[in-house]
Parts: structure tokens; C-alpha cells; sequence
């Protein structure tokens, strides 16, 4: 968030506006818990479980629409209902592949 949902003022890395002094501390910290179930939810996927993914990013979406959670949501619905496939398995015409995941996961946690 760049803004103070309050006032429109620029902020800084303080959990305070410092034009109005609104407390933004529960803001950032459901922004923080948004981004984490995004993580949650590409390593449930990478794990081979995209019913647990599909959840993970729901709730995501449920605390901020942010742009990859709206963009994974579709593509792990469709995964979880098991219209298309996205395994290590897969030919690149199946679906997406999953290895190597882990490691880029394990860089961004």
C-alpha cells in the first residue's frame, strides 16, 4: 500500500499515517497475511495438492484482490476441478509442470 486509505497521503514505512495518524497496523498485517496464503497456496500446488491451493488462494482474495492471486485463482480452479493437469507429469500440452518449484519457493520464503 502506498497510500493512507484515510487521507490519500504517501506513506512511509511507519504502521502511522504520518499526514493524519490513522493506525494502519492491521492493514499491513492482513496485506502480509494475503501475500503469505498466495505462497501457501503455490506450494500446496507445487505439492500436488490443488484442492488445498484453490482454498489458500480463496482466502487470499478474500483479504486483498491482489494481481497473482486474481491471476492463479482461475487457472487453480480449473487444476482442482481436474480440467487441466499441472504435474511434473504433464506435457507441456496437459498443463503446466511443477518441478523445480521448490527451489524458488524456498528462495522466496
Amino acid at each position: 500500500m502506498e497510500r493512507c486509505p484515510s487521507c490519500r497521503g504517501r506513506l512511509n514505512e511507519s504502521a502511522l499515517c504520518p499526514r493524519c495518524g490513522c493506525d494502519l497496523g492491521l492493514v499491513f498485517s492482513v496485506e502480509a497475511r494475503a501475500e503469505n496464503l498466495v505462497r501457501l497456496a503455490i506450494r500446496a500446488w507445487a505439492d500436488g495438492n490443488p484442492k488445498l491451493a484453490q482454498a489458500h488462494i480463496d482466502k487470499s482474495l478474500a483479504l486483498k484482490r491482489g494481481a497473482l492471486a486474481e491471476t492463479l485463482a482461475p487457472l487453480l480452479r480449473k487444476i482442482a476441478r481436474g480440467e487441466c493437469r499441472a504435474d511434473a507429469t504433464a506435457t507441456p500440452d496437459q498443463g503446466i509442470g511443477s518441478a523445480g518449484h521448490h527451489a524458488i519457493l524456498d528462495q522466496e520464503m
